[in-house]
């Protein structure tokens, strides 16, 4: 049962359109955003899974991994590949849920329609990262863990809100055309 139950909530959050977030909403924030729009980032859709998985009484561990927009191997337009190049380290969020006794990475990220793009489209049980890590991934025991050690590693970021801000507005706009094709 366990299992099956975390695969068809696996399944259904991936389905869930991937949508870019630099607002700064909190962690309730996102989980509402997702539960009510039925969309989201890696980090709102990962808390709401992690949410979904602990009422299970499944445990959940969230795991923070750095990485760079233009290393993805995705077919990025030349103009929102300029942009990926100019973007500072990121933090992607997955999980990893015990079940049954053994650890299984559980990865969310990218809906189905990104395919056309590249993106990769996980299975439940045999995920990949949905992007390239550039280091070891940070463990974290809880949600508000996690929103404060992303809190400090975003106080060092030293490149322009600006240049954030325009990559994630171009590539949201960029993912809804691919879903279009």
């Amino acid at each position: 049962m366990e299992n099956s139950a975390v695969k068809a909530l696996h399944d259904w959050v991936r389905n869930m359109p991937f949508e870019p977030d630099f607002s700064g909403r909190d962690y309730q924030e996102k989980i509402w955003y997702v539960l009510h729009r039925k969309r989201g980032g890696c980090s709102a859709k990962h808390y709401f899974l992690g949410s979904l998985c602990k009422g299970l009484d499944i445990k959940v561990t969230y795991l923070t991994y750095p990485f760079l927009w233009g290393d993805l191997k995705v077919a990025y337009p030349d103009y929102l590949r300029k942009l990926a190049e100019k973007m500072p380290t990121q933090y992607h969020l997955a999980l990893e849920a015990e079940i049954k006794g053994r650890a299984v990475f559980v990865d969310a990220t990218w809906d189905p329609k990104l395919a056309k793009a590249s993106f990769p489209i996980n299975k439940f049980g045999k995920a990949q990262n949905a992007v390239v890590p550039c280091a070891e991934p940070l463990r974290h025991q809880s949600i508000t863990e996690r929103e404060r050690k992303i809190k400090e590693l975003r106080s060092e970021i030293k490149t322009d809100f600006n240049v954030i801000q325009e990559f994630y507005v171009q590539l949201g706009q960029w993912l809804r055309e691919v879903r279009r094709q």
